[in-house]
């Protein structure tokens, strides 16, 4: 119904955690004999193939592997570089695919057909989530709503005053953008004096960067939406048959070359003897008539 004009455009509110998948590798590193911070290329070619060799979405799906095994293991990782750094992608990799991608094409669809969309990441890393011993920190998946709706986390055992009074802050920022989202259509009003919350351009992918100093910025998850909405997309448009059919007449044509060439190389052989033979004979008729 919104597509043919007849409904309502309400506004709409997508947003994101900045790493998304990165909730995995929080609960799941801890587990004795589970150490998902390192990855070597073997084990991350693994994971790749595992996402992309089957997904319903993909027609050309080796394509699509290949593609991913570029962007978020080869060209990454640099000699003597720590193993840390695939895994990183990986979350990455995850993160844009299931989250980030999905996220950029709900808000151009609504905003195409003309409803407000306002578009959100949620970027605030809290100390009181994470230990000194921990090796990675981030915004997982569903770290929204802990601060939206202020819920205890099981593993969230290290607060301090100082974290707690920025965790607050958050919380009470957060609650006052969706309160005022619900109340009247737009997240920052005119009597707000929250920063500015702008809605979803698709020229400029503008969204609000949540901390406890939000901000709007532009080019919302970059990567992610570059490689999946756009280069993706047309790696999976990819003809494969004609590419095979072009490419066996490449073969075909190589195979041509290489028969013109020897066929030129004997002619010039035989074009070589039989000069050769010709310049005996004349000489021998030659030295004949002399004697």
């Amino acid at each position: 119904m919104l597509s043919n004009g007849v409904a309502r455009k309400l506004p709409v509110l997508v947003g994101t955690a900045s790493h998304e998948s990165a909730l995995h590798f929080v609960i799941l590193g801890n587990d004795e004999g589970k150490n998902l911070t390192l990855f070597d290329e073997r084990r991350a070619e693994a994971i790749v193939s595992n996402l992309t060799m089957e997904h319903y979405e993909f027609h050309n799906h080796r394509l699509i592997t290949e593609g991913c095994y570029f962007e978020y293991v080869y060209g990454l990782k640099r000699p003597n570089e720590s193993d840390v750094v695939l895994s990183e992608s990986l979350m990455d990799m995850f993160s844009q695919f299931l989250y980030h991608a999905p996220a950029v094409r709900l808000a151009e669809s609504y905003d195409m057909l003309g409803a407000p969309v306002y578009l959100y990441s949620f970027d605030h890393i809290s100390d009181s989530l994470f230990s000194e011993e921990d090796h990675w920190r981030g915004a997982f998946h569903g770290t929204d709503l802990v601060f939206l709706f202020d819920l205890d986390v099981d593993f969230a055992t290290h607060y301090s005053y100082r974290n707690w009074q920025i965790d607050r802050r958050v919380t009470e920022i957060f609650s006052e953008l969706l309160t005022n989202f619900a109340r009247v259509g737009n997240p920052t009003p005119a009597d707000s004096d929250l920063t500015k919350w702008k809605r979803f351009n698709r020229t400029l992918f503008n969204y609000l960067s949540i901390t406890d100093h939000p901000q709007m910025k532009t080019g919302f998850h970059w990567r992610g939406h570059a490689f999946w909405n756009r280069y993706a997309r047309k790696l999976d448009a990819v003809d494969v048959g004609n590419l095979r059919f072009i490419d066996a007449l490449s073969k075909q044509l190589e195979s041509y070359q290489l028969a013109t060439w020897v066929l030129l190389s004997t002619t010039i052989f035989f074009a070589i003897i039989l000069i050769g033979l010709a310049c005996y004979c004349t000489r021998k008729d030659s030295d004949d008539s002399d004697s």
